[in-house]
C-alpha cells in the first residue's frame, strides 16, 4: 500500500511539474558553435531555464516563428552563398519538442529576418533585409505552407539598399507595419485577413529614424514603439489605424552622455502594457521604461543584461520573467520582473545556449 501511495504521488509530482513547464524555442547564428535550432524547459514558477538540446539541425542562421496553437515551427536561414535559393520550412512540433519537416517552400529574398503570423493563424508574413521584399504567404489546415499569395517592396535609397528588417501585425491584423533600416521609414501596408493582400497605404520618414530596426505595438494599436539600431533609442510613433503616423518622442535607451559603442537589438512590450523594455548590444543592458497613460515613454533603468550581446530577449507568457539570449557569452539569462515597477533582478544562474538570436515561447 505504502508503495501504490508513493508510486501515486510521483505521478501527480511529475505532471505538475510538466504543468509549469514551458518550452522555450531558440534560434541561433550558427557560425561557431550553434548547430541549429534548440530547446530549453522553463519552469514557469521557479524561472529555471534547463534541460537545453538540439531538436533540429541547420547550416545557416535560423529566425523563427510559432503557431498560434504551438504546434507548428515556422524557420528561415541566411545562405551560405551567393546565388542559393532562399526558403521558408514548416515544422511538426513532437511530443519531445524534436521537429518533423510539413514542408518547404523557395522564397524571393535573400536574407530573411523576420517571420510573423497573422491573427486568424492563415498566414505568414516574412521580412527580407536583402532585397526589401514583405511577402505573405497562405498556411494550410495541418499547418504547412502553402504559396506566396502577396509582395511588397521597398523602394531602394541612393545606396541601392531597402533592408526590411522587421514586418509586424498590428493587434487586429489589419496592418503590417513594416521597418526598413535603410531608408529611415516605417511602412503600413494595409492586410486582407482573407486574400492575405498586402498593400502600402502609409509611410512615415524622420531623421529621428536612426536605423529603425524592430517594434512592437500597444495593444490598442494606437502607438508604435520602434528601436533604432544606429541611435539606441526609441521613437514613439503615433497611429491612426489609416496608415497616417505622427512622432511623439524620442526617449534614449543609454545612461546620459555614456560614449560606449553600441547598437539596439530587440524591443518588448510587457504582457500588461505597463512596461517597455529594449537591448543595447556593446553597452551590453537592457533598458526599462514605463509606458504612461499618454503612451509616451519613462526611463526606469539600464540594467545589465548578464553576458554582451543581448541580440534577442523574450518575456514569459505571465510576464514575471524576462529571458536575454547573450549571443558572444552563449548563454540565456533569466530575470525577474518587479510588477509594480517593471524594473529586472538577475534571476539564477545563466543556461549555456549557443549564438541565441530568436527566442520564441
Amino acid at each position: 500500500m505504502r508503495f501504490i501511495l508513493t508510486g501515486f504521488l510521483l505521478v501527480i509530482s511529475l505532471t505538475a511539474v510538466a504543468e509549469m513547464t514551458d518550452i522555450l524555442f531558440i534560434g541561433t547564428r550558427i557560425q561557431k558553435k550553434a548547430e541549429g535550432i534548440y530547446a530549453v524547459d522553463f519552469n514557469r514558477k521557479s524561472g529555471e531555464v534547463k534541460n537545453n538540446r538540439l531538436i533540429a539541425k541547420f547550416d545557416a542562421f535560423s529566425l523563427i516563428a510559432l503557431s498560434h496553437d504551438k504546434k507548428t515551427l515556422y524557420t528561415s536561414g541566411k545562405p551560405l552563398s551567393k546565388g542559393q535559393q532562399k526558403k521558408v520550412s514548416a515544422y511538426r512540433i513532437q511530443p519531445d519538442t524534436s521537429l518533423k519537416l510539413l514542408n518547404s517552400i523557395n522564397v524571393e529574398g535573400s536574407v530573411i529576418c523576420d517571420l510573423n503570423l497573422s491573427g486568424n493563424g492563415k498566414f505568414l508574413v516574412t521580412g527580407d533585409y536583402g532585397h526589401g521584399y514583405v511577402c505573405s504567404f497562405s498556411l494550410n489546415k495541418d499547418g504547412s505552407l502553402g504559396q506566396q499569395v502577396s509582395r511588397f517592396e521597398i523602394p531602394k535609397n541612393d545606396n541601392g539598399k531597402a533592408r526590411a528588417h522587421a514586418a509586424y501585425f498590428t493587434p487586429d491584423s489589419k496592418w503590417v507595419l513594416v521597418s526598413s533600416i535603410a531608408n529611415q521609414t516605417v511602412y503600413a501596408l494595409s492586410f486582407n485577413h482573407e486574400t492575405g493582400e498586402l498593400v502600402q497605404k502609409g509611410k512615415y520618414t524622420s531623421e529621428s529614424l536612426r536605423g529603425p530596426r524592430h517594434l512592437t505595438v500597444s495593444e490598442n494599436g494606437q502607438y508604435i514603439y520602434v528601436v533604432n539600431q544606429g541611435g539606441s533609442d526609441v521613437v514613439v510613433l503615433e497611429f491612426d489605424g489609416n496608415g497616417k503616423f505622427e512622432e511623439k518622442q524620442v526617449i534614449s535607451a543609454l545612461p546620459e552622455n555614456s560614449d560606449i559603442k553600441t547598437s539596439a537589438a530587440e524591443i518588448l512590450l510587457h504582457p500588461s502594457g505597463k512596461f517597455l523594455y529594449t537591448s543595447n548590444r556593446g553597452h551590453n543592458s537592457i533598458a526599462v521604461f514605463k509606458v504612461q497613460e499618454s503612451g509616451l515613454l519613462k526611463s526606469v533603468e539600464i540594467e545589465p543584461c548578464g553576458g554582451p550581446s543581448p541580440w534577442s530577449f523574450v518575456i514569459s507568457p505571465d510576464g514575471k520573467f524576462l529571458i536575454s539570449g547573450n549571443l558572444s557569452s552563449n548563454q540565456l539569462q533569466v530575470f525577474s520582473i518587479n510588477p509594480v515597477t517593471g524594473e529586472l533582478k538577475i534571476h539564477g544562474k545563466p543556461l549555456e545556449v549557443p549564438e541565441p538570436v530568436c527566442l520564441r515561447f
